[in-house]
């Protein structure tokens, strides 16, 4: 069975760290690495026998398309799976450094010019193009160079006429699109019927202003959809979890609830911990212990959990993994 897990693990303390913006995805994540067909198939695959980078572009190059494809019915794309298992420690660090990236050399061209603009540069260009047929239709070659148009504001090499270059730079200073890379601690699920949705947002503007914006934008989206999808995994695990919670610490003196004090991701570490365990074999009251000294070697005294606590975390992880239902958290939709 290997090595037992321990509360201390890097994996649980990574659960602890996830941000909240990130939580839903990388909690869906873990629960789905963890469902049994799941490991089997990576099994097959041959995930767990390679360690380097060489072993990683092997995996790529000769996965079995069935059993990659088989994956996606869980969520789990193959290769993104595969490049976040083997990346190297140090870029991996670097890359969870700065999770939000803005990259302005990615705006797409054809979404900041107008039509009226597109027809001027094609103009520009026609005339600056020495090789082209005298008798050349301007409408065909409009219609082609709409085509060729470089997608990027770095790869405008191609643009001959200094004319287009001035109206392209001053159409991004109308319009000062910056797309954004979001790297999130755990490769995202990729499942049907997720809802994406495109937004034009100034961050100029002020903070409150831009959270009430989203919020309506929420709101009127699940009043569209006759939804009222919760906005946490904790939510969407359910008030049951809430209920588990009878765990209660003191510090200077004073007793307080462990809903209260603890974190979404604490509990959530402390959930995926009791299932790793008791998948493993551990019994319930090694687990029950490992907790306890867990927090306390934290500086944080509680009670030991008891039985009916741990068994109600051990059913919720049991009902999300082995069911499938983390596909929920990403969806909104219920199996």
């Amino acid at each position: 069975m290997g090595t037992l897990p321990r509360r201390n693990d890097t994996i649980y303390k990574e659960i602890e760290s996830f941000e909240d913006y990130e939580l839903t995805q990388c909690v869906a994540y873990e629960m789905a690495v963890r469902n049994e067909n799941v490991i089997s198939l990576l099994n097959s695959l041959g995930v767990n026998k390679y360690e380097n980078h060489d072993d990683y572009i092997y995996l790529l190059l000769n996965a079995n398309d069935t059993e990659s494809k088989e994956l996606l019915k869980y969520g789990i794309d193959f290769v993104n799976h595969i490049q976040y298992l083997f990346e190297t420690k140090s870029s991996l660090e670097m890359m969870l450094e700065d999770k939000i990236v803005f990259c302005p050399s990615n705006v797409v061209l054809q979404d900041i010019l107008t039509e009226h603009e597109l027809f001027t540069i094609a103009h520009h260009e026609m005339d600056a193009d020495n090789e082209l047929e005298l008798d050349t239709d301007f409408y065909t070659y409009y219609n082609n160079f709409k085509k060729r148009l470089p997608k990027y504001r770095n790869h405008l090499e191609t643009i001959s006429s200094k004319d287009s270059l001035k109206i392209i730079e001053n159409a991004l200073k109308r319009k000062h699109t910056i797309p954004v890379e979001t790297h999130f601690s755990r490769p995202k699920l990729e499942l049907p019927l997720t809802p994406l949705i495109r937004i034009d947002i100034n961050l100029e503007l002020p903070e409150k202003e831009l959270f009430a914006y989203i919020k309506a934008i929420k709101k009127r989206y699940s009043a569209y959809n006759d939804k009222n999808i919760p906005n946490t995994p904790l939510e969407l695990l359910g008030v049951q979890l809430k209920k588990a919670d009878n765990l209660v610490y003191k510090q200077e003196g004073k007793y307080h609830k462990a809903k209260e004090t603890f974190s979404k991701q604490q509990k959530l570490a402390d959930m995926f911990y009791i299932y790793d365990c008791l998948q493993h074999g551990d019994t319930q009251r090694k687990i029950q212990n490992a907790i306890y000294n867990y927090y306390a070697d934290k500086g944080i005294e509680t009670i030991t959990m008891d039985g009916a606590t741990l068994k109600k975390y051990k059913d919720i992880a049991i009902d999300y993994i082995d069911n499938m239902r983390y596909k929920e958290l990403v969806t909104g939709v219920k199996l």
